[in-house]
């Protein structure tokens, strides 16, 4: 019983005893004044009787009241574990994306000075620490450069994975005399024969510079039209065959045009104008096409500093939707 419940059951007990005394002593039996005190009585006992039911609810609600921040303590308490217990993964997570973004990130040829008198330009933009392009410049035989670009079905985690097996199939290939098509169907058979049940697809481009004969020798497998920049203007290097990863033993045409000392290639991923602003337009091919055109006599650095400087005008805010990759040659 509460410090209240005793007063008021005091009190009580007071008010009875002393109605009853009164209406027992001789002196007060013809007081007109004693019905009204035992009406005044009967009627304080009935709001003392509520007032005891109002503190004993009182009492009971007190009592779940502190039972329910036993139990939030509780949780807190479990909820403030399973916080540092998440940090503590977290931080598990983000060592070894870091460590996975270095690992991706060495393995992508740098561009080193010249080679043969031409200069290169690349732009490597992730959504995440590590993403799903990847791509090499590599002097070969018979003063040939050699430029491979490759863009994973997806992103984050799993496209990067997938970015590692490229990265090793294509190394054993790169520096043997298949041109570019014949290099795309081994490719592509191999990579069915040893990750088909993976079911991963990508993208790739592999282009050659005959530096002897001033040639394009270039071969596409299911990867957006590319750039080929001359004084003159700016001809588009269409696609001609399937993504590799779907269908073996495909066939992929080899393309061959003239690459004179003035002329510019500009290779990218899709994730180039396949952006999205907060209205959900798409950057598009068509705005990046006539932002190259306009600006096919500056030097290829400036123009993928221009076209980044415009695409980042567009999303206005908005995170980029696909990884970004940017090669360029002059």
């Amino acid at each position: 019983m509460s410090q209240y419940d005793s007063k008021l059951f005091q009190l009580e007990e007071n008010i009875s005893l002393g109605a009853f005394e009164l209406t027992k002593d001789p002196k007060y039996q013809d007081n007109p004044l004693l019905k009204d005190y035992e009406k005044l009585a009967k009627h304080y006992l009935k709001l003392l009787r509520q007032t005891k039911k109002l503190v004993k609810m009182s009492d009971f609600q007190q009592l779940k009241l502190n039972q329910a921040n036993q139990e939030l303590q509780i949780l807190s308490e479990q909820s403030s574990l399973a916080y540092k217990e998440l940090n503590q993964v977290y931080s598990i997570l983000k060592k070894d994306l870091n460590f996975a973004q270095q690992l991706q990130e060495s393995i992508l040829t740098k561009p080193r000075g010249k080679i043969f008198n031409r200069s290169f330009f690349a732009h490597y933009e992730p959504i995440s620490e590590i993403g799903g392009d990847i791509y090499d410049i590599e002097e070969i035989f018979d003063k040939k450069i050699r430029i491979f670009l490759a863009d994973a079905a997806g992103h984050g985690v799993r496209a990067a994975l997938v970015t590692m097996i490229i990265k090793a199939e294509y190394e054993s290939l790169k520096r043997t005399h298949y041109n570019p098509n014949e290099l795309l169907k081994i490719l592509n058979n191999q990579f069915l024969e040893s990750f088909y049940s993976l079911n991963v697809f990508f993208t790739a481009i592999i282009a050659d510079i005959d530096i002897t004969n001033n040639k394009l020798f270039y071969c596409s497998a299911g990867h957006p039209p590319q750039y080929l920049i001359t004084p003159g203007g700016v001809k588009p290097l269409h696609s001609n065959g399937k993504p590799i990863g779907i269908l073996a033993d495909i066939e992929y045409p080899l393309k061959e045009l003239p690459f004179c000392s003035d002329d510019k290639l500009l290779l990218f991923s899709d994730g180039f104008f396949e952006q999205f602003n907060m209205e959900e337009e798409e950057y598009g091919e068509e705005r990046l096409y006539k932002l190259v055109l306009k600006n096919r006599n500056k030097n290829i650095s400036e123009i993928v500093k221009l076209a980044m400087s415009e695409l980042e005008i567009f999303l206005n805010g908005s995170k980029i939707h696909d990884d970004i990759t940017i090669l360029g040659v002059e």
